[in-house]
């Protein structure tokens, strides 16, 4: 029955949110023929459905269904809640709330929803009916079998409920299924024609076939392992697309169901991908398969648009337009938004969401692209990092306020427990960002060594909700709007002349964006320069780039030498600059002032006069970075490197 719900894309979702008129799909006439819809499906037919549950309604203050139901069988009916997800996507969910008990629902699509809303309903009333009446104990028989404790028809089967179909075409003759078979098989044989590609088919059940494409990362991606660790992808993995068919294959009005993961050995070989638990996930997971379904849904049924749309032999095949189209996703996922797909103002190297509070609300709500426990239990240094930044450049005063971007996005929606009221909240008070509840919230979350010890526990989230609604969300936005990939320098590759145990490898540019780098450093070489900061801006730059902020608001210093990204030949010069400022409070590495000093490649355009001044953001790079916990003198001359870099595999070796 599933199969015949699909999905709305997230743009049109917020589309509809955005608009001051209930959109139709909420309408309670919609709602109504959806119940109704299912009402034969889910419920006997002398089980009339508003006995008990009643009142169902979208509430557009809430974004929530509410309703009143009597799951008990007690005749009392029961306000319940459930909220939905601001953007409907293939792994949102919605919340139901009915007094002290919650559940989550899937919520691929409001009708998806309020199809597993029922489906739940049942099941809870049913659990309920079986406390009241529940099964008896088998009688066995002289033949020593059970025998049937209701007296009921043995030999009447019932169809198992999500077997369930609903308008479903006709069945397609035996000889034509197999003929349509046969055609996707040799659509799927041009695909292992191409390197890095594999294909295979087969079969779940009697009415579904199954179809993986594998993609070899190495060879088809083009990146090199310091960009797949950002992405977080394993380049020793596949990484696999399961599409899942109905009986009719290309000829069923219901798109195809589409599933992503890695699995797999590259050693190993294309065998080692079907090992039973065998899957992992990766960090763009949910991008691929969100952009994945969508174009399936553009596109279906294929025999009717993506091949009447499409011309020549290769262009024909489906499956090689949704491998192109994977590919084109993963190589560009750093440049657009993760949930709307528009392009991201500043394309960094991981992959983030936009400024849209839509957009940052469903990437918080449904915990998208990072796992806080992992980060912090896999790189606590780093995780400590992040937040010193964080709370360095919420400190600041002055008319500049470095914490850009702001979590505006960043909410908690909960049930005050003394009234039962629903409540929200946020960073934005009366309109405007309210700076004080920020480093109040951020400077409440203990150090990361006790958060590691709540992961341990499976207490985190629990804990931190003790000390503020806002803790976790906040920390989840501030790992995962960090656009830079960092790398701890093992011991045996730091710089001892750099007089700091904390040193940094940095990636924060798209594979495109260095490819022109290495282009015009090809024409013109490159030489090196450092570059002092307080550590304020390094919460901006980790999310925003290093830019020229010569004329804005933003410059901290003189521009005596024309505008641009000012830097030195010597350390000397530019630890001047670093401007040391308070830290997070918490922090068990970095605590007190905390000041940076990069390291920039940079095009052979320029020379030091006494300085350096880069106007084009396109001619710099910065590679490395240092943090001081306090003054420093270091004495340190650029042009000693890159003979002097430490090697790092996939960096710049």
């Amino acid at each position: 029955m599933s199969q015949n719900f699909s999905q709305q894309s997230s743009q049109d979702s917020v589309a509809s949110h955005a608009s001051s008129k209930l959109p139709l799909e909420f309408s309670q006439a919609n709602v109504t023929k959806f119940m109704k819809k299912f009402k034969n499906i889910l419920f006997d037919d002398d089980d009339e459905e508003d006995e008990w549950l009643r009142n169902l309604s979208y509430d557009s203050n809430q974004h929530a269904l509410t309703m009143k139901v009597d799951l008990d069988f007690s005749e009392e009916f029961e306000n319940a809640t459930i909220i939905l997800p601001r953007t409907f996507t293939a792994y949102s969910k919605g919340q139901f709330i009915i007094g002290d008990n919650y559940h989550e629902v899937k919520a691929p699509s409001f009708q998806g929803t309020l199809k597993n809303l029922f489906v739940l309903l049942k099941r809870l009333r049913d659990e309920e009916l079986e406390k009241l009446a529940p099964t008896p104990t088998p009688v066995m028989n002289a033949q020593g079998d059970p025998e049937d404790p209701f007296n009921d028809d043995s030999d009447i089967e019932e169809t198992p409920f999500m077997e369930v179909d609903i308008d479903f075409d006709e069945d397609l003759e035996s000889a034509h299924r197999q003929a349509i078979r046969e055609k996707v098989e040799a659509l799927l044989r041009d695909i292992n024609k191409t390197s890095g590609w594999y294909s295979s088919f087969g079969t779940s059940g009697s009415q579904q076939s199954r179809i993986h494409i594998c993609i070899n990362p190495k060879p088809r991606l083009a990146i090199t392992p310091f960009v797949a660790q950002a992405w977080g992808i394993d380049f020793d993995k596949y990484i696999c697309i399961n599409l899942t068919l109905g009986e009719h294959f290309f000829e069923s009005h219901i798109p195809m169901d589409v599933d992503t993961f890695q699995a797999g050995n590259l050693q190993e070989g294309t065998s080692s991908i079907f090992k039973d638990n065998n899957k992992s996930k990766y960090g763009i997971q949910w991008v691929v398969n969100d952009r994945a379904s969508k174009w399936i849904q553009r596109f279906w049924p294929f025999k009717e648009k993506y091949i009447k749309e499409h011309h020549g032999a290769a262009k024909r095949n489906p499956f090689i337009g949704l491998l192109n189209h994977v590919e084109h996703v993963i190589k560009n996922c750093s440049k657009f938004c993760s949930v709307c797909g528009e392009k991201m103002e500043f394309e960094g190297v991981k992959p983030t969401v936009c400024e849209n509070k839509l957009c940052i609300f469903s990437s918080e709500n449904f915990a998208l692209g990072v796992d806080v426990e992992s980060q912090i239990l896999n790189e606590p240094e780093l995780s400590d990092l992040h937040i010193s930044f964080a709370a360095t450049a919420c400190n600041m005063q002055g008319n500049y306020n470095p914490f850009k971007p702001f979590p505006e996005g960043v909410v908690w929606r909960g049930l005050d427990t003394r009234t039962g009221q629903r409540i929200e909240k946020t960073f934005i008070h009366n309109g405007s960002k309210d700076m004080t509840l920020l480093r109040s919230v951020l400077n409440s979350i203990p150090s990361v060594d006790l958060l590691g010890k709540w992961i341990r526990e499976g207490k985190l989230k629990e804990n931190l909700d003790k000390i503020n609604h806002l803790c976790y969300p906040l920390l989840r936005w501030i790992f995962s709007s960090n656009r830079t990939f960092m790398k701890c320098l093992k011991e045996e590759e730091k710089l001892d002349t750099l007089h700091t145990s904390f040193q940094y490898a940095m990636l924060n540019s798209t594979p495109e964006k260095e490819l022109k780098f290495q282009a015009l450093k090809k024409k013109h070489g490159s030489r090196w320069m450092w570059h002092g900061s307080p550590a304020s801006a390094l919460f901006s730059i980790m999310r925003q780039g290093l830019k020229n902020m010569s004329g804005t608001n933003g410059q901290l210093n003189g521009a005596a030498h024309g505008s641009g990204v000012y830097g030195g030949q010597n350390s000397s010069i530019s630890t001047s600059y670093m401007r040391f400022l308070m830290g997070w409070k918490h922090s068990e590495r970095f605590g007190g002032h905390l000041g940076c000093l990069m390291l920039c490649e940079i095009i052979d355009l320029y020379k030091p006069h006494p300085y350096y001044v880069i106007p084009e953001q396109d001619h710099i790079q910065t590679r490395f970075f240092f943090v001081y916990t306090g003054s420093t003198s270091t004495n340190v001359d650029a042009s000693i490197f890159p003979k002097q870099l430490p090697k790092i595999e996939g960096f710049n070796s």
